[in-house]
């Protein structure tokens, strides 16, 4: 299976689109447009008082790394309860390949706030490099929980339930995860028509 997210090595630098490559007897292929570490937190940067949290989310996608974690360890220090910030932390750290601290950071953003959906998909994200397939799991079903529109934890779960063999629960969880992507998009398309074959609906 080949994810784009981040990659399995604590001291790999992470372009915009990057290939994890996960064991799995069928070797199927996916491939996710989006990496999780380079996605906006969930819950904020829209008021005017997080611009800078936004020019450093605009620094990290530009891979301005170190410019990034500076900007956002001062908004910090200013502002020490702010899950986005610790989660735009998490990601810039993770992405430089300090992966631990980088976790550490993302699990803080949960802790500050517990609804911000977009680190748990993060979190799942690095469980999964680390093998820890359940870890994972449990923390892209609490993403979609709390955001059930997010394609891409759905996207994450129909890859494991595929894994699993549990093809039809497969099959729900990618027909979520393409709604909203691009009518050029053939990643998560591929594989639901694979499994639609597999299972006979050939109308599909």
């Amino acid at each position: 299976i080949v994810i784009a997210m981040l990659a399995a090595s604590a001291a790999v630098a992470v372009p915009v689109e990057t290939d994890l490559e996960l064991a799995s007897p069928s070797r199927l292929e996916l491939e996710l447009s989006e990496n999780s570490l380079l996605r906006a937190p969930s819950m904020t940067l829209s008021a005017p008082a997080d611009a800078v949290l936004r020019e450093a989310l605009r620094l990290l996608q530009a891979g301005s790394i170190a410019e990034s974690i500076a900007m956002t360890r001062q908004y910090l220090t200013a502002t020490p309860g702010s899950a986005a910030a610790h989660e735009l932390l998490g990601a810039s750290l993770i992405i430089q390949g300090k992966v631990d601290e980088g976790y550490a950071e993302l699990r803080r953003a949960i802790q500050v706030d517990p609804r911000q959906s977009s680190a748990y998909v993060k979190i799942g994200d690095v469980l999964m490099t680390q093998g820890d397939v359940a870890g994972a799991k449990r923390s892209y079903e609490a993403a979609v929980d709390l955001d059930p529109a997010d394609r891409l934890p759905q996207q994450r779960l129909g890859l494991i339930a595929e894994r699993e063999g549990d093809k039809a629960r497969a099959i729900q969880y990618y027909e979520r995860g393409i709604v909203g992507t691009p009518a050029g998009y053939v990643g998560v398309r591929a594989n639901l028509a694979r499994l639609y074959n597999d299972q006979g609906e050939f109308e599909k």
